[in-house]
């Protein structure tokens, strides 16, 4: 697992990468985000749901044995 080039989960549907982070079984933690004009509406990042299709990772971070896993919904809407 520590040779594993986790960034090339950016772009996966989080769906598929967190399926792909089970089979290798790696300690994740899956961090959501979204734009800076939404953050000014703090429930925003919290209405976020995991089981949205549109959903797709955007950053991956390894820290020691964890990889930290950032993703967003796909929302093409100017705020």
């Amino acid at each position: 697992m520590q040779n594993i080039d986790w960034s090339l989960l950016i772009g996966f549907p989080l769906a598929e990468a967190e399926e792909y982070l089970k089979e290798e079984g790696a300690e994740y933690k899956l961090i959501p985000t979204t734009s800076p004009k939404a953050h000014r509406n703090s429930s925003v990042v919290d209405e976020i749901d995991e089981e949205d299709e549109d959903l797709r990772v955007i950053a991956v971070r390894k820290k020691e044995q964890l990889v930290e896993v950032v993703y967003t919904a796909l929302n093409w809407d100017i705020l």
